[in-house]
């Protein structure tokens, strides 16, 4: 008969060991992975233990009483995982998997590993050589060229979405959807549900986070073709730069970006982002085990976000220092737009703060709590 814990899907990788429950995935040791196929196949560890000799090496018989309550909590916050570990949130659905398969149809060949890696050192070389040989620079565009510049721009970010699920399809075949929703509750996102890639093999997975990269590269090398006939070339390259923006910014490590997981794949770190919070005040408080890619890590995110912070600050006093001179000029008519959004930067700038002084506190707070925790039992 069927129980409670086959809700659990479990696949061992050359990384590591993933559960996955209710389209949600998580890395987990050996321990839990093991005792989770216990219940699978025997509902029990005791009889677990006594059916299955390779159990018994992984969960020592005279300490079942000990090891149960904390397995059995440690397999209950799995299927909370999505409450607490997502952090797209207000999800709406875009673009379905049947439109995705449609044009994956032509050009998943793309993502077969030598084309791949062919292609993209190839992209990368002739977008690099393009943009130190031509010295490029933002330029300020017409009101109808900043119109058809908008546009082109929003499909760049749709085709770097999908990128990422025809890259899901050559691998794994299945693709779910391309969605929009709120990173952090606060920054406006597309992306693509890839979630069930940490099931696959790393070079799976290095594929996958850089098929948007990938495509936009690919597509730069379209637009220097054009450039290459005197076609708009102020619009078409200013199209080519902003790519680069958007490639730059899809590679900083410090988001949950397409960088953040190719970092976390070469490293070898799951959960890198939630392991670096706090990891120096760990190390001193706590005797967290030392992990030099993770204090390196955890320094530089930290310092990564001082400078937003002060991004945002310098942002605020602008927007105050321009209105402070003349208030009257944020309701005359031609500045509407204007003010409108310099109120939507305020208010995103504030929600950020926000949200990364409340990230801090939470850390801090469940630092100390441990450590208060092990005193506690130290003195028992």
């Amino acid at each position: 008969m069927k129980n409670k814990y086959q809700d659990i899907s479990l696949k061992a990788t050359k990384q590591g060991f993933i559960a996955e429950v209710n389209n949600n995935y998580l890395s987990i040791n050996e321990l839990l992975y093991f005792a989770i196929r216990a219940y699978q196949q025997y509902g029990s560890l005791v009889i677990a233990i006594k059916e299955n000799d390779r159990i018994k090496n992984h969960i020592p018989e005279n300490k079942i009483d000990e090891f149960e309550p904390i397995i059995k909590a440690k397999i209950k916050e799995l299927y909370f995982l999505k409450d607490h570990k997502d952090y797209i949130h207000f999800k709406i659905k875009l673009i379905d998997k049947s439109v995705i398969k449609f044009f994956s149809k032509y050009l998943k060949a793309l993502f077969n590993t030598n084309v791949f890696f062919g292609l993209l050192m190839f992209s990368i070389v002739i977008n690099g050589m393009y943009f130190f040989s031509n010295n490029i620079k933002p330029t300020e565009l017409t009101n109808y060229q900043s119109i058809i510049y908008s546009m082109i721009v929003f499909l760049s970010l749709m085709f770097h979405e999908f990128g990422h699920c025809i890259a899901v399809d050559n691998r794994t075949s299945k693709v779910k959807y391309i969605g929009f929703g709120l990173y952090n509750r606060v920054l406006p996102v597309l992306f693509a549900d890839v979630s069930h890639i940490w099931q696959y093999e790393k070079t799976d997975r290095f594929i996958v986070n850089l098929g948007g990269v990938f495509i936009q590269l690919l597509i730069n090398v379209l637009l220097i073709v054009l450039l290459q006939f005197d076609v708009a070339n102020e619009l078409i390259e200013q199209v080519f730069l902003m790519n680069l923006y958007i490639i730059a910014y899809s590679l900083i490590p410090f988001l949950r970006n397409d960088g953040y997981w190719v970092l976390s794949d070469l490293i070898g770190v799951n959960n890198l982002h939630d392991k670096s919070k706090g990891y120096l005040l760990k190390l001193l408080f706590n005797n967290e085990k030392f992990n030099l890619s993770i204090l390196v890590y955890s320094i530089l995110n930290f310092a990564f976000n001082i400078l937003i912070l002060y991004w945002i600050v310098f942002a605020l006093s602008t927007v105050y220092g321009k209105y402070s001179i003349d208030h009257n000029q944020v309701f005359e008519f031609k500045n509407i737009a204007k003010s409108l959004l310099d109120l939507i930067i305020v208010t995103i700038s504030l929600m950020i703060i926000h949200s990364k002084f409340s990230e801090y506190k939470s850390t801090i707070s469940k630092i100390w709590l441990k450590r208060s925790v092990k005193i506690a039992i130290k003195k028992d």
